[in-house]
């Protein structure tokens, strides 16, 4: 079983959770988990994560003013969600947004959300913005 927030402290001592349901070290697991904590903090990218959340929601909440295709704009960090006027609007959004390249996943009727990757862009963000400003219902497939 995955196991998660295994690092005790900074100074990177095993807590108690570290340990698999069974009780056995997952020893793939931490290796695992470890080398994507090292990556993390090398690249600094918890860090870069809050100007690019900053940014993201701006440009989002950009749209929603100039455009008024979306609305409801919630959520932290990056894993924001957002509110189209119907589901079949919702639905078209999604499509368009997946023939653009950008990934997102229902979480309701007339509800779309993004969780993108810690690597996230300030570029991104801005593509994204892109991508809805010239969301077109009658696209080719």
């Amino acid at each position: 079983s995955e196991t998660g927030g295994f690092w005790g402290s900074q100074s990177h001592k095993l807590n108690d959770e570290a340990t698999s349901v069974q009780g056995e070290l997952n020893l793939h697991s931490l290796i695992r988990y470890g080398q994507i904590f090292k990556i993390t903090q090398n690249l600094n990218l918890l860090h870069l994560l809050g100007d690019t959340s900053l940014y993201l929601r701006l440009e989002l909440e950009r749209i929603e003013k100039e455009l008024r295709l979306i609305s409801n704009i919630r959520g932290y960090g990056t894993h924001l969600a957002f509110d189209l006027r119907t589901p079949e609007k919702c639905d078209s959004v999604q499509r368009w947004l997946w023939h653009t390249g950008v990934n997102t996943h229902k979480c309701g009727p007339k509800q779309l959300a993004l969780r993108p990757s810690l690597t996230l862009s300030i570029e991104d963000a801005s593509q994204l913005r892109k991508n809805l400003q010239y969301y077109t219902p009658h696209f080719q497939k």
